[in-house]
């Protein structure tokens, strides 16, 4: 039985099922008369969005997401650039202090192949949203697909998300791929189909990943599933969840080290003077066994947090393996910060969830209280404990998920 953390909580929404419950419309957001959302689409050049999440008030996080086209780079695709403050006003945005630098921001692995020192994805290149039929790139506001040719202004809305299918191809040797040595691989070789889906909500937004591996048995050195180029504005100081109630703080001083190095995935950089803070978290969900590495990169560019799935030698993939992972990014003021803090370890352990006799059994349970099949279907909804205990009779052996408003259990039964 594996508990999840309150911040991997809307990592369930894109589960095919959980995104078919019913959804609020009214774009407001339940503190006051803001909308939760906005967006707006650049038509010039190859097409940028630029989405507007609430943070407080009148302060949002606007996440800049653009359609990048290179020929020498073998890149086709949309990506999570650069991110920044902007303030709500008169029915415009003004930006501000800088989140998130122009690096890659979502997924982006090493091939383990002899000579290869550039990555693969985003970013780096040699990915492709156009070299198979299956491959699609699709945005949607509210759960309606938006036609991306018209440039358009501000537009309210509560919910906010892009769907991606490319194909990501072998990167040759020679160095960097935009340097004078870099030798392409002729032909481009596919070597996965990767799966993206980026959703913005609560202050941040969550990324979840797919690769199935093609039958040239990639060999993969390191992939980095948690990736978030941090301002350093915001991130003077930071801690890791090895700590617990009492983290051991480092401050960021652009030394060029890897700080907080750990296999736990949640961060918390913040910056108390200019009243920042982000928390970054990430999952693996299905592959392995893995070995995993978090940390951030300390440089005067930014304080970059990895997360990585890296082995002691290169791990040799096979023809259909399916890898899934999600990784969250959150921002707030620090005056929001130690609330919480405090509130996400008693989220934690607040529900226990165990089986017995046949039954699912939660203790001390919220309610309603959802009992899910392993694709986001409602099997049952309990709104009343008996004894602070609430019982789920489940009839077959597999996954399921038990969830409240506040947190959510995987159960193997």
């Amino acid at each position: 039985m594996k508990h999840f953390s309150i911040y991997t909580l809307f990592f369930f929404l894109l589960i095919p099922g959980f995104a078919n419950q019913p959804v609020v419309k009214n774009n407001k957001s339940a503190e006051n008369e803001y909308p939760a959302l906005f967006y707006s689409y650049d038509a010039n050049l190859n097409g940028t969005y630029k989405v507007y999440v609430q943070i407080e008030d009148s302060l949002y996080a606007m996440f800049k997401v653009v359609h990048q086209v290179d020929k020498k780079q073998n890149k086709n695709l949309w990506r999570v650039m650069d991110s920044y403050f902007a303030v709500y006003q008169d029915n415009k945005m003004t930006n501000s202090t800088q989140l998130l630098t122009p690096g890659e921001n979502e997924f982006v692995w090493l091939s383990g192949r002899t000579g290869v020192t550039e990555f693969t994805g985003g970013f780096h290149g040699n990915e492709r949203i156009d070299s198979l039929a299956s491959c699609f790139v699709k945005f949607y506001a509210d759960d309606v697909e938006l036609n991306h040719t018209i440039t358009t202004g501000l537009i309210p809305c509560s919910t906010f998300y892009y769907h991606q299918v490319s194909t990501m191809h072998q990167t040759g040797t020679g160095g960097t791929i935009t340097s004078t040595s870099y030798v392409p691989v002729p032909g481009f070789p596919i070597e996965c189909l990767h799966e993206k889906k980026t959703t913005f909500s609560s202050k941040g937004y969550t990324t979840y990943n797919k690769v199935t591996w093609a039958d040239n048995r990639a060999a993969m050195k390191r992939m980095y599933y948690g990736i978030f180029c941090v301002g350093n504005d915001i991130s003077k100081y930071g801690y890791n969840d090895l700590g617990a109630q009492n983290p051991t703080i480092v401050q960021f001083v652009s030394d060029n080290q890897f700080k907080l190095k750990s296999d736990k995935q949640r961060i918390v950089m913040y910056n108390d003077q200019t009243n920042k803070s982000v928390i970054c978290d990430a999952e693996v969900l299905s592959g392995g066994l893995f070995q995993l590495n978090t940390s951030v990169w300390d440089t005067g560019v930014y304080h970059k947090y990895y997360t990585a799935i890296q082995n002691n030698s290169p791990i040799q993939t096979s023809n259909n393996e399916v890898w899934e992972t999600t990784a969250s990014i959150k921002f707030d003021k620090y005056t929001n910060l130690s609330t919480a803090i405090e509130k996400e370890p008693i989220a934690r352990e607040y529900n226990r969830v165990y089986v017995k006799n046949g039954k699912i059994l939660v203790e001390n349970a919220l309610v309603p209280l959802y009992l899910y099949d392993q694709s986001g279907r409602v099997l049952s909804v309990r709104h009343a404990a008996d004894n602070n205990i609430v019982e789920f009779e489940v009839q077959n052996k597999g996954i399921y998920i038990v969830g409240s408003e506040s947190s959510l259990t995987k159960v193997i039964f």
